[in-house]
């Protein structure tokens, strides 16, 4: 499966797009730390392998009792563990669909907290998954099958017609109706 994985296109480390990130989230007012950084640095990386085939990053994605970690972006800013207040100097430029993928992300999920960013069904699938295993380390291969399902998924429900809602809610009303015969029946039955 990982051969499929575009490995030649990543040029940027996780602690340099780390930069970027927070500049954006200061900018935009958004409130994060380093444990929250690295949560939101892996749902960029699950989306952007899911739906381009391409790794934002090549650091190993690993699991703790704290939820999904980047080894290298816990250690570069561990100083910055309590919050981030300072901006940083980037000297990167990202490809369109990078800034993309994280744009989207942080409008999806930035205003969570790192407890909350941990709830979500995309990173604790991938905590329970690490549990099972022996090891820590979590495979680029599989947070790609986590995060393309979580999106094929999302597409399907997206995609339903108009059609088939309403024939589902007629099913429902069916049921309904049918219950509700059979309680009569059951009271009359007394």
């Amino acid at each position: 499966m990982e051969q499929n994985i575009i490995y030649d296109s990543v040029r940027c480390k996780a602690s340099e797009i780390g930069k970027i990130i927070v500049n954006k989230c200061l900018n935009s007012g958004i409130k994060i730390n380093t444990i929250k950084l690295e949560k939101l640095l892996v749902l960029m990386y699950g989306k952007l392998l899911s739906e381009y085939d391409k790794k934002l990053f090549n650091e190993i994605v690993v699991c703790t009792d704290d939820g999904v970690k980047i080894k290298e972006v816990d250690q570069d800013f561990i100083p910055y563990a309590v919050e981030f207040t300072n901006k940083f100097a980037e000297y990167i430029c990202l490809l369109e669909i990078e800034e993309n993928v994280i744009d989207d992300v942080l409008k999806q999920y930035g205003k969570l907290s790192s407890p909350e960013l941990n709830e979500l069904y995309l990173l604790k699938t991938l905590k329970k998954i690490c549990e099972k295993n022996i090891t820590n380390v979590i495979s680029a291969s599989l947070i790609k099958e986590v995060f393309s399902y979580n999106y094929y998924v999302n597409r399907l429900s997206e995609n339903t017609s108009l059609k088939d809602k309403y024939e589902e809610k007629q099913k429902l009303i069916t049921s309904a109706k049918q219950l509700i015969k059979n309680k009569k029946n059951f009271v009359s039955l007394k």
